[in-house]
């Protein structure tokens, strides 16, 4: 069975859903999710730090390019 690849973009100092609620779960410590923390940045990492969001979503796209080419 072939798993739903899952990006998940978090940022080091949100307060809301803080980030060791992602370290130290085994629902997000799993193969199938690519985790990236976000410098500097809270609970809206896109508006905080839009360059590094842009930088690990483009490296995404990316795997997902690759992925899809090797799987043709």
């Amino acid at each position: 069975m072939q798993q739903l690849l899952i990006h998940l973009q978090k940022g080091e100092y949100d307060l809301i859903i803080p980030l060791k609620f992602f370290m130290n779960s085994k629902k997000f410590i799993r193969k199938n999710i690519i985790f990236h923390i976000i410098k500097d940045a809270g609970h809206f990492p896109w508006i905080e730090n839009p360059k590094q969001i842009t930088h690990v979503f483009n490296e995404y796209v990316q795997f997902l390019l690759k992925t899809i080419c090797i799987n043709k």
